[in-house]
Formats: structure tokens, sequence, C-alpha cells
């Protein structure tokens, strides 16, 4: 880190001295390491002609990324059901892998490339359905949840996606006829379908990112009905073959979506280094992102709670992780080298709240960078605190599009 990126103006933070001095300390014993790459939905293949086999659901990450925490659910969202809201199906990774491939596969008997069999034909539902991947420190918590109606108030927004300690990462939701007269879309999933055929409107076979792209989702060419070209009734668009376990065709998409969800209700990211170490208030401060993770957009906003009252704090963020117990503070540093400070006027917050908004076209390292589609930044806050010491948050990686 440069001595520019490690000094703050005076004039803007007269208390934050203390971590001025520390940060200069800090930049001598920094852990550079590669970041990881988070795990995405990226294939869904759901809706077929005659018996529903080759159902699955298709995860893209690192090859060899544990996958401990991450669950994938079904929730009922077709108006027709009496059980509308009811979590239908919810699987649990923890003691998974990714596989060296960059592929998990979550199949039916007939889907050969299943790293996790997920039982017989008609496994998924036909009608409208929102789909989600996410990640808890409290995997029983969610299970206990499995069959259960995750939005008992009805206002479209789910336990999954509200629940303390559960981060959803993507949210999406394939519909039928229903859409949007009778069906729900929960937490404000991206809606793909429904398909224009000769006698009706369809659920289209599935969804799917055109070759893997973090660019979002295709919303114009579906996945085939049956795999090998035809669609019910006639005069559907012409759909693309199902590729579980394999890199997903390069189709001529002319409108991509993304999966992202309610940008007030859907935490990004994924934390780690938590919990923190307590500060003087007894409490670890608690990092959350939430908007867009589009690099685009400019629509970030990272947040820590729980930090002393009356104490200032810094963002920080790196494209790399560490773990580092620095001498001159009670916590722990969970970045890389090539940290920035976001010490711009009105960036610099005052507990128990700090929150910044984060602009992506400007990244106060040494140089200022923009961040673009397919990084993975890493955010972390630090603070100072009672006794003339510092502390830290825990951290929250982010995967932008």
């Amino acid at each position: 880190m440069s001595d520019d990126s490690a000094r703050a103006p005076s004039d803007e933070t007269p208390n934050m001295r203390p971590l001025n001095t520390c940060l200069l300390s800090l930049s001598a014993v920094l852990l550079a390491s590669s970041a990881s790459s988070q795990v995405r939905l990226n294939e869904i293949y759901s809706y077929h002609c005659g018996p529903d086999t080759m159902e699955f659901i298709e995860l893209a990450g690192a090859p060899d990324q544990p996958l401990d925490g991450y669950l994938v659910c079904a929730v009922e969202s077709d108006g027709d059901s009496m059980e509308l809201g009811r979590l239908d199906q919810v699987w649990d990774l923890t003691g998974y892998v990714m596989p060296s491939d960059g592929y998990f596969v979550l199949g039916d008997d007939a889907v050969a490339e299943a790293d996790l069999n997920i039982g017989l034909e008609f496994v998924l539902e036909n009608g409208t359905e929102t789909y989600y991947l996410v990640r808890t420190t409290d995997v029983a918590a969610i299970l206990a949840l499995a069959s259960t109606n995750v939005d008992p108030d009805g206002d479209r927004e789910t336990l999954l996606a509200t629940t303390a300690g559960v981060q959803a990462i993507e949210v999406v939701t394939i519909v039928d006829a229903g859409y949007p007269s009778n069906d729900v879309v929960y937490d404000c999933a991206t809606a793909f379908g429904p398909l224009a055929c000769g006698f009706g409107a369809f659920r289209q076979g599935g969804i799917f990112r055109p070759a893997d792209s973090l660019a979002g989702w295709c919303a114009d060419v579906p996945l085939d009905f049956n795999n090998t070209g035809g669609c019910p009734g006639g005069g559907c668009p012409e759909g693309v073959m199902a590729t579980p376990g394999t890199a997903n065709p390069s189709a001529g998409c002319t409108v991509r979506l993304t999966g992202d969800g309610c940008d007030a209700i859907l935490s990004l990211g994924t934390v780690y280094c938590n919990p923190a170490v307590p500060n003087s208030s007894g409490l670890p401060a608690e990092i959350s992102a939430t908007g867009s993770a589009s690099a685009n957009d400019g629509l970030l906003t990272v947040e820590a709670n729980q930090v002393p009252a009356g104490q200032f704090g810094y963002l920080l963020t790196s494209r790399n992780q560490g773990m580092v117990s620095p001498p001159s503070s009670d916590g722990v540093l969970c970045l890389g080298s090539g940290i920035g400070r976001f010490t711009q006027l009105g960036l610099v917050g005052q507990g128990p709240t700090l929150s910044v908004t984060v602009d992506t076209r400007n990244i106060p390292t040494s140089p200022i960078v923009p961040i673009v589609a397919g990084d993975t930044w890493n955010f972390q806050f630090w603070y100072r605190d009672a006794g003339g010491t510092s502390n830290f948050s825990d951290a929250v990686e982010i995967l932008f599009q």
C-alpha cells in the first residue's frame, strides 16, 4: 500500500490519528492471497414434455471450493397451489466440495452427471417456482423451515431473505401462464417466462447463463422442453440443449437479466472472518452489503452495525483476502495486499452504525481503479475503540457481474 493510500485528511477525521498510525504499521504485515470465487446458480432444467426426467440445478464456482453452509431452495410460487409460499425443497450442501471442473449438479436419477441425487422424476415443480442459493452459519435453522410457509405474513419477502445470518446469494423465478395475474414472485426475483406457444402459454424448460457468463441469464432463448428440439403445441421459441456438468451453450441471447432479487432485502456477497472480535460494547461489529452486484450500477452499500457509539471508522477494500492480528489492534484484518481506504469527505462514519455507499467506478486503491464484471472484491470496516485501540468488523466478499 502506498503512503498516499494510508493517509487520511486530518481536517476531516481529527479523531482518527491512532488509526492512521496503525495503518502504516499494518502495511508491513499484510498477507496476500488470491480472492476466491463465489458460488452461483448457473443452469436450472425443470419442465419437460412427458415424464419429468433429467431435472437438475447446476451451480458454478471455484474448483475444490468447500460448499459448507450453502443451501439450494425452492419455494412454491404458483397461485393455484393451496400451499403458496411453502419451502418445497431444501438441499444442504455441507460436506460437499465443488468438483475440479467447477460445476456442481443437483440432479434426479436420470442425470448421470449429478453430484447430489435429488430423487426420482417430478422433484422440481412444473408451475411457477422461485429458486434460491443461500449461505448461512445456521444450516439447521433453514432445514427446519422445510415444508413450512416461509412467507407467513404474505408480504412476498421470505424468511430465506430476511433472517439474520442468512445471505441470499441469488434468487430467480421461472413462471407459467399464471404470472403475473395469479402467481407470486418472491423477494423481487427476476421472472423468466412464460413462453407463448401454439395453444397457450407454458413455463419454459429452464434457464441458463450463456457460456456461464456473469453478465446474466438468457431471457429470450430458453432451455428446450425435452432436450431434443421439440415444444408442446409448436410455435414456441426454439430452445437450446441442457448441459448438466459442462459449459453452457453460447446462445444468441439478445436480452440478459440478473437474478439478484430485491436490493433492499437481499444481502450481497459472502461474509467471512466471522464473528469478529468483540469490541468495548461487548459485541462484534457485523458487516453487511446490499444493493447491486453489477459493476456498472454503482448501487452498492456496505454497512457495519454494533460499532461502539461515537467511535469513528473507515471502510477498507482489497481484491485479496488475508488474516493477520495486528499488534496495534484488538481485531483481525481479513484483507490481503492492495488495500484501499474510503476516506473521502462524508464516507468516514461514527458508530454505532457505519455505512458507505461505494462508487464502484472509483475504488481508492493506488492507483484508483474501477470494478469490472467478473471481479471479486473484499470489504471490511476498521474502527477506533475505547482506550485508544482499534478493531475490525467481519468481512464480506462480493463477486461483481
